[in-house]
């Protein structure tokens, strides 16, 4: 059975949310939200990566950091819509 920790599926469920909340804003093709899932849990790991390094004392739920976490899906959901944008 696949275990996964409580950080990771905290991580995983928020940046699903944040993937689904920008395309149900600016998303046009179904195909685009598989972009979009993997720019925001990509940014979000990205985010909660630095805070981790840096020792910061941001908000926490848990073990995950929320501020930066959400920071960099939201940088990572913007950049997978450019990619998006770009590539047609």
């Amino acid at each position: 059975m696949l275990y996964l920790s409580p950080p990771l599926l905290v991580t995983l469920l928020l940046a699903e949310v944040y993937a689904a909340l920008f395309h149900l804003l600016r998303g046009q093709r179904a195909t685009e939200l598989l972009r979009l899932s993997g720019g925001s849990v990509a940014g979000f790991l990205l985010g909660e990566g630095i805070a981790r390094l840096l020792a910061l004392g941001s908000p926490m739920l848990g073990d995950v950091h929320l501020l930066q976490g959400s920071l960099g899906a939201w940088i990572g959901l913007l950049v997978a819509h450019w990619w998006n944008a770009w590539k047609k």
